[in-house]
């Protein structure tokens, strides 16, 4: 696993960790919220470069083609 996906998993993990104990009346609701905003960050930045990697591996492709 790549750090960024051991970083995704471990601030969702807080955040339902956070979410069982506002249950119980603990945390406020802007430290869950901060642990989601990091998930979906890192989750976004992966996505992103998931897309690049798609549009460079789709370039060989056409180069290999010769599709303009």
């Amino acid at each position: 696993m790549k750090k960024e996906e051991i970083l995704f998993w471990i601030f969702i993990a807080i955040a339902v960790l956070l979410l069982i104990l506002r249950l119980k009346g603990s945390p406020s609701f802007e430290a869950i919220i901060a642990a989601l905003v990091g998930a979906i960050g890192l989750l976004w930045k992966d996505f992103s470069d998931f897309k690049g990697e798609v549009r460079e591996f789709m370039g060989k492709v056409k180069q290999k083609l010769k599709i303009k």
